[in-house]
């Protein structure tokens, strides 16, 4: 008797072992206990192991393909090296002119597409003689940018400024 009531124990101490350690779902399936009032999640193989204040709930591991996303955050950029006289060098996606010809050496980049928002745009000058490349009036269709350079004349602090050369990048 003692023999038919051990073997029995051990059946069921084994059946349960079992059931614990086995999911109750496939394998890309996380499945959890939510309590009723505060929230808070317990993970758990089977939902058949939430109590009675908590509610079962189940997630896939993976889901399904998303759409491609953008390298770096960056959707459209466009880029380019201008001479001083306001002539493409390098680059696609924009067209160079000069600002206000005869008036100031300034060149005005405008887009070939507008960009979706105004982009973060950048410009360095590409010659030794100027320190600094200065944007403005940048829209989601273009900019503006004269280079500029420091100089102390007759005891007078100017600037020298150009029209470029300049290299210039524009993200978004």
């Amino acid at each position: 008797m003692k023999t038919k009531f051990l073997t029995k124990g051990c059946i069921v101490l084994l059946l349960m072992s079992v059931a614990v350690v086995t999911p109750c779902f496939a394998d890309n399936t996380i499945c959890a206990c939510a309590h009723k009032v505060t929230g808070i999640l317990r993970m758990v193989s089977c939902p058949a192991h939430c109590l009675r204040n908590e509610t079962a709930v189940s997630w896939n591991i993976s889901g399904p393909q998303g759409s491609p996303g953008v390298a770096n955050g960056i959707s459209v950029a466009v880029h380019g090296t201008v001479d001083d006289g306001a002539v493409k060098i390098s680059g696609a996606g924009f067209t160079v002119a000069l600002a206000l010809p005869g008036v100031v050496p300034d060149v005005t980049i405008t887009f070939d597409q507008a960009f979706q928002q105004t982009p973060d745009c950048t410009a360095t000058s590409v010659s030794p003689d100027f320190s600094f490349c200065d944007i403005y009036a940048l829209t989601k269709t273009g900019f503006n940018v004269f280079c500029a350079s420091p100089e102390v004349i007759a005891g007078n602090f100017e600037f020298q400024v150009t029209g470029g050369p300049f290299s210039f990048i524009c993200v978004y």
